[in-house]
């Protein structure tokens, strides 16, 4: 893992949400388990890096990690007050994204949340790979909980308000992190 002289953990916008969570995608560079959409560098700067699941478990610095799937539930039902299962709760997307980077328009960041449209790097085989989503469509990995092997993506649309639970389609497809304090 390569956490790079210029982003450093302080570096990092935090959302005072406790626990603290980061305020914007990890863009730590992981060999061979990470990459910036289109593998343009302008990319990574605004919406960080897209890992493989691998790459997901190393991205977050000492004192933080990915963020279980329980961890992500914990968050958004606290954030919206909505205990009936977040597939349930009112709009809150809009809320969470950027004021840019979605076709169409942004969000309102009302949470200072700040997702931006990241899109998704998708395998094709085991060796191809295309580049999606940017603009429509922005993923979060989440770690397993326990010896449950399910792979959890936490993610968000540009045609909806809300943020859903889906099945990862499988681990070495690319998707954004944030990061949870503690370990």
């Amino acid at each position: 893992v390569i956490f790079g002289a210029s982003k450093k953990d302080n570096d990092y916008k935090r959302w005072l949400f406790a626990p603290k969570w980061f305020a914007q995608n990890a863009n730590f560079k992981v060999d061979g388990e990470s990459w910036c959409y289109e593998d343009q560098e302008s990319y990574c700067l605004r919406s960080g890096r897209l890992y493989t699941l691998a790459g997901a478990k190393k991205a977050c610095p000492p004192g933080w990690h990915l963020p279980r799937d329980r961890e992500w539930t914990d968050m958004l039902t606290g954030l919206t007050k909505c205990y009936d299962g977040v597939q349930n709760c009112e709009a809150f997307a809009s809320k969470m994204k950027a004021t840019t980077g979605w076709q169409g328009g942004g969000g309102t960041d009302e949470y200072g949340f700040t997702v931006f449209s990241s899109g998704y790097r998708k395998m094709i085989g085991t060796k191809m790979f295309k580049y999606e989503g940017m603009g429509e469509y922005a993923g979060f990995w989440s770690a397993q909980n326990g010896r449950n092997k399910t792979i959890w993506l936490w993610s968000m649309g540009r045609m909806s308000d809300k943020m859903v639970r889906q099945l990862a389609p499988g681990e070495n497809h690319g998707y954004s992190v944030r990061c949870i304090e503690g370990n």
